[in-house]
């Protein structure tokens, strides 16, 4: 890595950890605009879910057809990311009903999807291939944030997420 990477390297880590240090839960929670909190997203370092926000509000502007974010939902996956970063960024949807999706690819053959719903629960759907066993292991369901994210780091466990 030349000085110019590394230098740019360090001056986003710079930013991602006095970012940190403001409250950016208050930003999340007043944000007026899936922008702003595209924005927020950005400054915590999570540049690839900001730049796949920004890419499903231009679609839905130029589509009538493609269903508008609904904020409480883009609410509770931003603060999801933020907050509990121990997973690497998902590739972001947007359902027929407005409500953000965060899915990832487990390796090596299988998937994990959450639905962030506006009231704070999360549902989600995973299965993943079980080597040497012929079969799978899977989950669905819903639960409030606390209750899914200890479900999901169990499901998690051993396996490759990416």
């Amino acid at each position: 890595m030349d000085g110019n990477a590394l230098a740019s390297v360090n001056v986003a880590l710079a930013r991602r950890i006095e970012f940190r240090r403001h409250n950016w839960q208050s930003e999340i929670t007043t944000a007026k605009h899936p922008r702003d909190i595209a924005m927020v997203l950005r400054c915590t370092g999570l540049d690839s879910v900001a730049d796949e926000i920004t890419r499903l509000l231009r679609l839905a502007a130029n589509d009538p057809e493609e269903p508008e974010m609904q904020m409480d939902s883009l609410r509770a996956l931003a603060t999801f990311l933020v907050e509990d970063s121990w997973l690497p960024n998902p590739v972001v949807g947007v359902s027929y009903d407005g409500l953000l999706t965060a899915e990832w690819r487990v390796i090596p053959s299988g998937g994990l999807l959450m639905k962030f719903l506006p009231e704070g629960e999360i549902r989600y759907a995973g299965v993943v291939g079980v080597r040497g066993a012929g079969g799978f292991q899977s989950l669905n369901g819903g639960a409030a944030t606390p209750r899914a994210l200890q479900i999901l780091r169990s499901f998690a466990v051993g396996l490759t997420v990416q």
